[in-house]
């Protein structure tokens, strides 16, 4: 371990008005400095990984706290707005708190100090002289290039910005780096090198810090293949990971999903989770981590996609840090920003945040925070590239070589594997009359009509073990599992003397059409979907006899953007497969019903009582 700088106390220090926050902590401090497009942001993400530094860096706090909507934020965005240099001070009392809260005694502070300014101030407020500063030098040309080079690039990426940039580093953060080097405290790296001959240089220079502690995380004795799925919006990852659940039955994990369900479970952590984001604080790797960790502790399985994480490098330290486990590889799917942002838009109504700006903004954030991953893993040789631009069967063909060395799932063992049963899934929007015509054809052809959403109130009335605890699930908010909803489904196969179903209603998303399959071992006979557009959907919804209670313009628009994200992929997975028959449903009942007749003419009339 390098020699530990103590942090004087305050009577130690001749302090200004921001004082000493840190006391009698003691601290070891490491500057790391260089030019735009040196790397040190990958290198200082390899750091944290290797010997466990907090790595701080001023301008993410100094943008945390404005999103806060503190009166200190406030205060900064209005100096900002102003052209005002925001003070030293101010900075520097973010830095001491980031540090007093993280538990940690060693740290990387990135970027900073940017001037002689900052440096002199630092030093002076905190009592703190850095251990060294690591200094990554890389010419102008060889930055400029890597600046230029990266994918679509960022927004200040063009030449005369990145040229602003260079000489401002070299007007105000080389006279840092000077100071230092007169006495003693550079250590400099060859930056022009690849990342992994970098870090090797770097391994070098922290040979006297004790390597991160040991996996003590609670999936180190439990032996499990991790797969990170990344790709930009409209890349079509998620309907893969169905395809890959399905066919070689790993769990699919996302981050955002368990966030949003922790934060609807209505815990404690889950309201920490809330208030974060409101405050427009980032939610802590850890926290994220430990849900990930969570649900694999819980799944049963070993196998597992976890998809759109790490979003960021810090994301991707933090994980193999705190769970010790390193991703089998990354299923990267490549496609072009022109092809994703067709699909986007082209959607069936869209999106809420499925318009061009916002589009945009969101592969910038894929380009400039996940791509760096990506790049990481591409470096070890962990990256297996898809063509995503083909269509969703093609994809899955070329993603099948990649799983080839993966057992497919196991065979059936549902109790629905000795029930020879045809399943018809019955899909359409709210309104599209998918209901009246079940109906139709329970009478005509004999089928039984089966709804998910009546099996699971019959069990809450039925006031058994089960149903109270989907009663009191729907209440803490959270999503009852798939798996619970497909045991009715198969119970209610199970004790029909039928063996022709209409599913109606189901499955609501991609989640709940794989574990179907997966579970009960059926593939649907074919997909019946009732097309209608929305003004005749809401049109029939409005005019009902009295309505519903939900039959009110802003209920019924929510419920048409449920069914358009969550319904319609189930649909056009199928309809890649062929297993789709589409209605017209804006007709009359008796015509729509005369176009039913027409797909169901292989089935047998029922026989007459």
């Amino acid at each position: 371990m390098g020699t530990v700088i103590e942090a004087t106390t305050i009577s130690d220090i001749n302090k200004d008005a921001c004082g000493n926050l840190l006391g009698d902590k003691k601290v070891t401090v490491i500057f790391v400095l260089g030019g735009p497009g040196s790397g040190k942001g990958t290198q200082c993400a390899n750091i944290v990984e290797h010997y466990g530094f907090t790595h701080l860096s001023a301008g993410d706090l100094l943008r945390a706290e404005i999103k806060s909507g503190s009166e200190n934020g406030t205060m900064i965005q209005n100096m900002i707005k102003e052209g005002k240099i925001v003070p030293s001070e101010v900075t520097i009392k973010l830095l001491q708190t980031a540090m007093l809260e993280s538990g940690n005694d060693k740290f990387l502070i990135d970027g900073f100090p940017r001037n002689e300014e900052n440096r002199a101030a630092f030093e002076r407020v905190t009592g703190i002289i850095p251990e060294f500063v690591l200094f990554f030098e890389c010419s102008e040309e060889e930055m400029e290039k890597r600046l230029l080079g990266r994918n679509q690039g960022r927004v200040d990426d063009n030449i005369e910005t990145i040229r602003k940039r260079f000489k401002v580093f070299v007007e105000s953060s080389l006279p840092v780096v000077e100071y230092y080097d007169s006495l003693g405290k550079v250590k400099k790296i060859d930056a022009a090198k690849s990342i992994t001959e970098v870090f090797e240089d770097v391994k070098v220079i922290f040979s006297s810090f004790a390597p991160k502690d040991t996996c003590r995380s609670p999936l180190f004795d439990k032996k499990v293949t991790v797969i990170f799925v990344l790709g930009g919006p409209g890349s079509g990852k998620g309907t893969q990971c169905s395809n890959i659940v399905e066919h070689y039955g790993f769990t699919h994990l996302s981050a955002g999903d368990l966030l949003r369900a922790e934060i609807k479970s209505g815990s404690e952590n889950g309201t920490m989770i809330q208030n974060m984001i409101k405050e427009g604080k980032i939610v802590p790797s850890e926290v994220t981590i430990k849900l990930l960790q969570t649900a694999m502790l819980e799944s049963g399985n070993d196998k597992f996609l976890i998809d759109g994480f790490p979003r960021n490098e810090e994301n991707r330290a933090a994980f193999e840090r705190v769970t010790g486990i390193t991703p089998e590889f990354v299923l990267f799917f490549e496609c072009s920003e022109e092809e994703m942002e067709r699909r986007l838009l082209g959607r069936n109504q869209g999106r809420v945040d499925d318009n061009i700006e916002t589009i945009r903004k969101r592969f910038k954030v894929f380009v400039e925070s996940s791509m760096p991953v990506v790049e990481y893993y591409d470096s070890l040789g962990k990256v297996k590239k898809i063509d995503a631009a083909k269509s969703i069967t093609e994809v899955f063909e070329d993603v099948k070589v990649i799983f080839s060395s993966f057992a497919p799932k196991d065979t059936c063992r549902s109790p629905l594997c000795d029930k020879k049963a045809t399943v018809i899934f019955v899909l359409g929007g709210p309104g599209s009359g998918k209901g009246t015509q079940c109906s139709n054809i329970v009478e005509h052809y004999g089928f039984t009509h089966l709804s998910a959403g009546d099996l699971l109130r019959a069990e809450i009335k039925s006031g058994s073990e089960n149903g109270t605890m989907i009663q009191n699930m729907i209440k803490e908010g959270k999503i009852v599992p798939a798996e619970v909803t497909i045991k009715l489904l198969q119970t209610a196969i199970l004790e029909s003397e039928n063996d022709k179903f209409l599913i109606d209603g189901f499955p609501r998303n991609e989640e709940n059409r794989a574990a179907f399959e997966r579970v009960t071992g059926i593939t649907p006979e074919f997909v019946l979907f009732f097309e209608c557009l929305e003004e005749e959907m809401e049109r029939r919804l409005l005019s009902r006899n009295q309505g519903r209670v939900d039959d009110n313009i802003e209920t019924i628009r929510k419920r048409f953007k449920v069914f358009v994200e969550s319904s319609l992929p189930v649909v056009e997975y199928y309809d890649s497969l062929g297993k789709v028959k589409k209605i017209d449903a804006a007709k009359s009942i008796t015509e729509v019903f005369d176009d039913v007749k027409v797909i169901f003419s292989s089935f047998a009339p029922k026989q007459a009582a």
